[in-house]
């Protein structure tokens, strides 16, 4: 989190937050966690409820598989309160079948129907097994234009929220990469909590 943030934080009666200098060092691992080549632009468009719009991305695969094996990373992002959801995978196929896990979960969980979804081209969101499942439960399908991602900001912001964290993490603690997936639930569980606070 960035040092604003956390001051607020405080403010807003987080307890055991130490008084942190706002000094920064030459290597500081927030720094070197978060370089970044361009920004996207905020979308100004936003639905009104939950579930309305969720937007998935895939992120992967990484270089150094996980502990258990895992190089994919599956992010859901509620456009409605920016709440996210990581799922790890083994290959790009489980994409599908993570879809339905997590859509069956969070329609019982919210007690609530997803409107629609919000994906780029890839062939994992595109194929015809996807498509008729999207269709069987009445969730619109919006997908951006080839090579656009930020047309999809929402999901590739959090995406770079997310591994910027996993990033810092890692620097400021020394963890080893191979437990980068563990770093990655836990930089999602944060970021929502403090989303919750803010």
């Amino acid at each position: 989190m960035n040092y604003d943030n956390l001051c607020l934080l405080k403010k807003n009666g987080v307890a055991g937050l130490p008084t942190i200098p706002r000094k920064l060092k030459q290597r500081d691992a927030c720094i070197l966690g978060k370089h970044s080549k361009q920004f996207f632009h905020d979308s100004h468009s936003r639905v009104h409820g939950k579930l309305e719009l969720i937007h998935l991305d895939l992120c992967g695969p990484m270089p150094i598989p996980s502990e258990n094996g895992n190089k994919y990373i599956m992010i859901f992002i509620d456009d409605y309160t920016r709440m996210c959801w990581v799922y790890l995978l083994k290959n790009k196929y489980d994409a599908f079948q993570t879809f339905k896990n997590f859509h069956k979960w969070i329609e019982n969980d919210a007690q609530s129907h997803v409107g629609s979804i919000c994906t780029d081209n890839g062939k994992e969101y595109t194929a015809n097994e996807f498509e008729n499942y999207l269709r069987q439960h009445g969730i619109k399908h919006q997908t951006t234009v080839p090579y656009n991602p930020q047309q999809n900001g929402v999901a590739e912001r959090m995406n770079r929220t997310i591994l910027s964290m996993v990033r810092s993490m890692i620097f400021f603690k020394s963890v080893k990469i191979m437990f980068w997936a563990d770093v990655v639930l836990c930089a999602a569980y944060i970021k929502n909590r403090c989303h919750l606070m803010l």
